[in-house]
């Protein structure tokens, strides 16, 4: 049966911008925040954004209160947690839960493992991690981590032909497929920048269009992300992973440049800046401001380009066959197939081709 009442808990940007996809969609969406002001804020926002196709779709969507409203999950066929990424609050959110017979519940988490949330779940058949990416309305990747199948069936079935996402299969271990190996790349692509000692505009244009790879690159995207978020996103990844996993060998959680970023208020497209500031400027090492330089590489061709002996083509070259053992080594632990790292990085990280599908390309498997 489809999905036609949808409740989500959170009216953040993630948790308003799902709540808008769903109603998008033709679903009837209550969206809770600790009050309704709160929870219209999110509804508003979303309305700024474009999160709603057309604007009277937002009336699908009513605000609610978790401290008075929480009655109204027992219309829903489907529950999403959207709040921040505490265990212990989620689990006290879902003891106050009372849903439906049949009803589903999962969580956005992108960092949490289903074997944690599950414990504090009444029916852990019907529970799930639906991952969607932001924003939802735009990003087309949903992470689905659920082990009962018939949990799987219907929740994949909403996410593609309802949501008109698709549905990535995944394995219940940390950061799923496309965090896992994105912010793999991430983290090797700062480290191995500074190796190299390449600027942030020739380490973005180096690792960037050659590969099919958005012009953000590496910094510009961490920009993007918020390097606010660095610590608890990289950081929740290193502690969660063995020592002996690639993340040792490239920690971003603690970095120094960062932390000064940050603790200057620099956190990147949200706030007065990041590594970069607009479209003219990059920071420096005395954190001001230096004009953007608009670098030129060695070649346009990947193949050229790591075969040259250059400080491009010697980054270029390390971090791709970096990338390419890492996903090489856990690809069987994490996903089903290569093809499923290649869709995480397509559809979660705006790749061209993944990195198996480059790897062949470039005649590199």
């Amino acid at each position: 049966m489809p999905i036609s009442t949808a409740a989500v808990i959170g009216a953040g940007s993630m948790g308003a911008g799902i709540a808008a996809l769903m109603a998008s969609s033709g679903m009837k969406v209550y969206l809770f925040d600790l009050d309704r002001d709160g929870a219209q804020r999110g509804i508003d926002l979303q309305l700024q954004r474009g999160g709603f196709p057309s604007p009277e779709l937002a009336e699908n969507v009513t605000p609610a209160s978790t401290a008075t409203d929480l009655d109204l999950v027992k219309e829903c066929d489907w529950v999403v947690e959207a709040i921040f990424e505490d265990l212990q609050a989620k689990h006290d959110l879902y003891r106050q839960l009372e849903l439906k017979d049949g009803a589903y519940l999962s969580s956005n988490t992108s960092t949490l493992p289903l074997s944690e949330l599950v414990r504090g779940v009444k029916d852990p058949d019907r529970f799930a991690i639906t991952h969607f990416f932001n924003p939802p309305h735009i990003m087309q990747l949903v992470e689905l981590v659920a082990p009962h199948p018939e949990t799987h069936a219907t929740l994949e079935q909403a996410i593609t032909d309802q949501l008109g996402k698709t549905a990535l299969t995944c394995r219940d271990t940390p950061g799923f497929i496309a965090n896992r190996v994105g912010c793999f790349w991430l983290a090797a692509g700062v480290h191995l920048a500074r190796k190299h000692g390449l600027s942030y505009e020739l380490a973005d244009a180096t690792f960037g269009r050659p590969f099919g790879i958005p012009r953000t690159g590496i910094f510009g995207l961490l920009d993007y992300i918020g390097l606010q978020l660095v610590d608890p996103i990289w950081g929740s990844l290193e502690d969660s992973l063995p020592a002996d996993d690639g993340y040792s060998q490239y920690p971003l959680r603690g970095d120094a440049f960062i932390a000064g970023l940050v603790e200057r208020g620099l956190i990147g497209s949200t706030g007065p800046g990041g590594f970069y500031r607009g479209r003219e400027e990059t920071i420096d090492t005395d954190f001001t401001y230096r004009p953007r330089q608009t670098p030129t590489l060695p070649a346009d061709d990947p193949r050229e380009l790591m075969a040259s002996d250059t400080p491009s083509g010697n980054f270029a070259r390390e971090l791709f066959h970096t990338m390419l053992e890492y996903c090489r080594t856990h690809c069987s632990e994490i996903a089903n197939s290569p093809a499923d790292i290649d869709t995480g990085l397509k559809l979660g990280f705006g790749w061209k081709k993944g990195i198996f599908e480059l790897a062949e390309d470039l005649g590199e498997l």
